[in-house]
C-alpha cells in the first residue's frame, strides 16, 4: 500500500518511471523468492495502469557460482561465466514478467570487476565493463526489456572506464548518472559524467529527501543546490545534440547561457556562433524533439 501511494504521488506530479532499489532489489541479489515476485509484479502492473513504466536495480558481479571462481579471484576470462549471467536474467525476467528493464549497477556488489585484487582476466576494466553489459544487455534485447548501466563509482578513473566501455556499445543501452560524484552529498561538485554520453539518453539522479543519510525517513533537502545542479544537468544532452547539428554543418559554438521560463516550465538556452546557420541547419535545429522555437539573430 505504501509503495502504490508514492506512485499514485508521482503520477500527480508527472513522474513517468519507478526505479526499484535497496530492500526491494534486496541489495544485488537479484532473484525474488516465490512470495516477493508477485508483490514487485503487483507494483510493475500497477504503475503501467497509471502510465507509468516499472525498472528494478540489480548489482554485478554478485553471487557467482563457485566454479567461476578461483584462488579467490572471479576468472572473467571463463566464457560459462557469461552463460551463468544470461541464465540468470532469464531467470529474473521469468519471474518478473511486469518488469519493463533493469538498472545495472557495477558497484555495490560482491566483487568489483575493475578491482584487479578480486577478478582474475587478461583485460582491461573497460573491457571488463563492456562484457559484462553485453551479456546482460543481449537478454534485454531478447526479452524486449530496457537497460540501463548506473555509472556510480568511487574512484574517478573507475567511471572514466564505465564511459569508455559504454561508448562501444549500442545507443539502446541507456546511462544513468548522479547528479553528485559518489555517495549523496546535498553540497558538492557536479558529477563529471553528465553529459559524458553523446546521443546516449542519460538519467540524472537527485535526492529530495536524504534518501542516502537519512533512508528517506527525514525530509532534508537544499532546494538551492538541487536548483542549481539541475540547471547544469539540462542543458547537457541538449547542447551534446544542438552541438551534434550545428557540427555537421560547419558551424562552431563559442558561448552559450541558460535561462528558464518558468511560469511554463520552459528552458531557454542562447548560442553565439562562429556564423549563421544556413536554412538547412536551422531546419535540422528546429526537428529536435526539446526545441519549441529557434531563433537567428545576427549583432
Amino acid at each position: 500500500p505504501y509503495v502504490k501511494r508514492v506512485i499514485d504521488l508521482g503520477v500527480k506530479y508527472g513522474v513517468n518511471e519507478l526505479h526499484m532499489m535497496h530492500v526491494i532489489s534486496k541489495h544485488g541479489v537479484q532473484l525474488p523468492t516465490a512470495d516477493e515476485a508477485p508483490q514487485i509484479n503487483e507494483l510493475a502492473a500497477y504503475c503501467h495502469k497509471n502510465g507509468m513504466t516499472a525498472f528494478m536495480w540489480t548489482h554485478e558481479l554478485c553471487g557467482i557460482p563457485p566454479e567461476f571462481v578461483k584462488d579467490g579471484l572471479v576468472d572473467l576470462d571463463n566464457p560459462g561465466l557469461y552463460v551463468a549471467l544470461t541464465e540468470r536474467y532469464n531467470k529474473l525476467f521469468d519471474s518478473l514478467p511486469e518488469l519493463d528493464g533493469i538498472v545495472l549497477t557495477l558497484r555495490e556488489s560482491d566483487v568489483n570487476v575493475q578491482d584487479a585484487h578480486r577478478v582474475d582476466t587478461e583485460t582491461k576494466p573497460a573491457e571488463r565493463v563492456r562484457k559484462i553489459v553485453v551479456a546482460i544487455n543481449d537478454v534485454c534485447k531478447e526479452r524486449k526489456k530496457t537497460l540501463y548501466v548506473r555509472d556510480f563509482s568511487v574512484e574517478p578513473k573507475e567511471m572514466e572506464n564505465i564511459i569508455e566501455a559504454m561508448s562501444a556499445l549500442p545507443e539502446d543501452v541507456k546511462a544513468e548518472t548522479k547528479w553528485v560524484a559518489r555517495d549523496w552529498h546535498q553540497v558538492g561538485p557536479f558529477n563529471p559524467a553528465l553529459g559524458r554520453y553523446g546521443n546516449r539518453e542519460q538519467i540524472v539522479e537527485f535526492d529530495l529527501g536524504n534518501e542516502y543519510f537519512g533512508h528517506a525517513q527525514t525530509p532534508y533537502a537544499v532546494v538551492s543546490e538541487i536548483m542549481q545542479a539541475w540547471k547544469h544537468a539540462y542543458p547537457k544532452g541538449v547542447i551534446g545534440a544542438v552541438g551534434t547539428v550545428l557540427g555537421s554543418h560547419g558551424v562552431n559554438i563559442n558561448t552559450m547561457g541558460v535561462g528558464h521560463k518558468l511560469d511554463q516550465g520552459k528552458a531557454i538556452l542562447a548560442f553565439s556562433l562562429d556564423k549563421t546557420p544556413d536554412e538547412k541547419a536551422a531546419a535540422e535545429l528546429a526537428a529536435l524533439e526539446f526545441v519549441n522555437e529557434i531563433y537567428i539573430c545576427k549583432l
